[in-house]
C-alpha cells in the first residue's frame, strides 16, 4: 500500500490556498473572507493540523513549506 506523496500534500495544499485567498462576492466585489468572519484563522489550524499528521505519515514532511504554500506562497505547491 502506498503512502502519500508530495503530489498528494500539494494538491491538498492548492485546496486551502485557493481558499485561503478566496475573495467574495459583495457589493463592491472586494471583501476577503478570511478578515471578515474567521476563515482565514480557521483554514490556518486546520493546515497546521493536516501537517501534524502528515509529518507522521512522511519523515521528510516540511511543515513550514506545506502551511506557507497553503496560506501565502504557491511556489510550495510547484
Amino acid at each position: 500500500m502506498g503512502g502519500m506523496t508530495r503530489m498528494h500534500f500539494r494538491a491538498i495544499a492548492r485546496v486551502f490556498h485557493n481558499e485561503y485567498n478566496r475573495k467574495h462576492d459583495k457589493a463592491d466585489g472586494t471583501a476577503d473572507v478570511g478578515y471578515e468572519s474567521g476563515y482565514e484563522s480557521a483554514l490556518w489550524r486546520m493546515s497546521s493540523r493536516l501537517a501534524s499528521v502528515f509529518e507522521g505519515f512522511n519523515p521528510n514532511f516540511d511543515r513550514e513549506k506545506f502551511i506557507d504554500a497553503c496560506t501565502q506562497n504557491e511556489e510550495g505547491l510547484e
